[in-house]
């Protein structure tokens, strides 16, 4: 019977994305300091707001689906990768932009944490075979390698702070003319040269 009226209903309504008036009673982050908006909606509400009204809202997603074998998919890879590089800055950060010791000292260490991040990790991903898991062992290497040779330039003489949160647990509060945003959320990495941060 369901299924015969909304194959018969010729007016758009709910299913064809036409909320009405059920939108204004969806809870909108960010209008109240108990639930505050995340940095990252605040980006996906400006760049799409169709896209924030589906995840953030109606909170649809894709459905779930088993990662790659033959290799580390996204964002696993992104995850593990971005773990390390913030467990190599926050522990030796300070060090290395200073630049104390020289670089393949530091390739060393960040070979050893990469090593380690990979073995805890792969015990819980279903990659197949021992070479395919070699070669995703010498990717994330290879392109931690890489990164900190970037950086052995870029940070020299800065200071870098890794995953800084805000608006813990008081939202801050963002004025935008006569209204006021509530954000909270995390910055995966400052850079600070001086008195100027990025």
């Amino acid at each position: 019977q369901r299924i015969n009226q909304l194959i018969s209903d010729i007016a758009a309504g709910p299913m064809d994305g036409m909320l009405g008036a059920f939108a204004s009673q969806l809870p909108m982050p960010g209008l109240s300091p108990d639930y505050p908006i995340s940095a990252s909606a605040i980006a996906q509400l400006l760049s799409c707001p169709h896209a924030f009204l589906l995840n953030r809202l109606l909170y649809f997603q894709e459905p779930s689906e088993p990662p790659p074998q033959r290799e580390i998919g996204q964002p696993y890879y992104g995850l593990l990768f971005h773990d390390v590089a913030a467990q190599f800055l926050t522990a030796y950060g300070l060090d290395f932009c200073a630049h104390k010791r020289n670089l393949n000292d530091w390739i060393k260490i960040i070979d050893q944490l990469a090593e380690t991040a990979f073995e805890t990790f792969i015990k819980k991903y279903p990659l197949i075979g021992d070479g395919v898991r070699e070669q995703q062992r010498r990717k994330m290497r290879d392109d931690l390698r890489e990164l900190i040779a970037n950086d052995w330039e870029c940070l020299k003489g800065m200071r870098v702070i890794t995953e800084e949160s805000f608006g813990y647990p008081v939202p801050v509060e963002l004025r935008i003319g006569t209204k006021v945003l509530y954000v909270h959320g995390r910055i995966d990495r400052i850079e600070i040269a001086g008195q100027k941060a990025t």
